[in-house]
């Protein structure tokens, strides 16, 4: 961190945010879109259990049979399959993020994943 004074001798340190990358910026965005857009197909599916948006997120996101709960699962393990030097497979895998993306802001879709 970097160190400032305010007026009296003793240094205050303060902490500075992290830096991403543009590549780690586009994989954290694409990350809360797919949650967003996971999470708007499971309250249209099941509108009655959405009375409270916060607490209805979390419990989606704990279900292991939402689309949310997929979707989180599903990301972690394509992540982790994938080195974090291979740009190109990360970018690979970004583009074909932001298709699912698309398919799943299609009102056709219903459920995602598993069985």
């Amino acid at each position: 961190g970097s160190k400032k004074t305010l007026g009296s001798s003793q240094p205050i340190h303060l902490k500075m945010p992290p830096k991403f990358s543009g590549i780690q910026k586009e994989v954290f965005g694409l990350y809360r879109t797919i949650l967003r857009e996971a999470s708007k197909k499971d309250r249209l599916a099941n509108p009655s259990s959405s009375a409270t948006q916060s607490s209805s997120l979390l419990s989606l996101w704990s279900q292991s049979d939402s689309t949310a709960s997929y979707a989180r699962k599903e990301f972690r393990y394509q992540a982790h399959k994938v080195p974090r030097k291979d740009f190109r497979t990360i970018e690979h895998k970004i583009r074909h993020g932001y298709k699912q993306v698309k398919l799943l802001k299609m009102p056709g879709v219903k459920v995602v994943g598993g069985a």
